[in-house]
């Protein structure tokens, strides 16, 4: 009998120090340099005001989940075709600047937001036979929580 009970004891000590050990595990986390993240508990962010930094973090175990998303300045190419007879090619450098609006308007997925950027380059341009990069900078800025770095475009024929 003494020695069930000294089993069981033992037995769910090392559990409990499983247990222990795992909520730890769960309760840090990191964020990459060049990355930026948002916190989410029970899947509503709830670091809206600002993001977090690089580096090492607490955070709530199983309630809490962090994203993060590169901040350093993407490159995504596209063409389009324009007017049937001629090709729009778009070069993009973007990056984050507002991690909880970027997550907000594209769920953090990465090529969601390209395939936004590419239709918001693309309306710019056949609208005005331009790109006006000060007016689509702010437009992305505020709705998608991203900023043009650098862009480049040429119109070629198809042909």
């Amino acid at each position: 009998m003494k020695r069930r009970t000294r089993n069981f004891l033992v037995s769910t000590s090392v559990i409990v120090v499983i247990l222990v050990g795992a909520l730890l595990y769960d309760s840090f986390y990191v964020i990459e340099e060049g990355h930026e993240g948002i916190l989410l508990r029970f899947g509503e962010v709830i670091t809206k005001d600002e993001s977090i930094p690089p580096g090492l973090h607490r955070k709530m175990p199983i309630s809490d989940d962090v994203k993060q998303f590169k901040t350093d300045a993407q490159l995504y190419e596209f063409s389009q075709a324009i007017n049937g007879s001629q090709v729009l090619t778009v070069s993009v450098k973007w990056r984050v600047t507002n991690p909880y609006v970027f997550y907000v308007a594209t769920a953090g997925d990465i090529e969601t937001a390209q395939l936004r950027l590419q239709a918001r380059i693309f309306r710019s341009f056949q609208e005005s036979r331009q790109i006006p990069l000060a007016d689509l900078s702010e437009t992305l800025e505020n709705h998608f929580g991203i900023v043009i770095v650098e862009l480049l475009s040429e119109v070629q024929d198809s042909s």
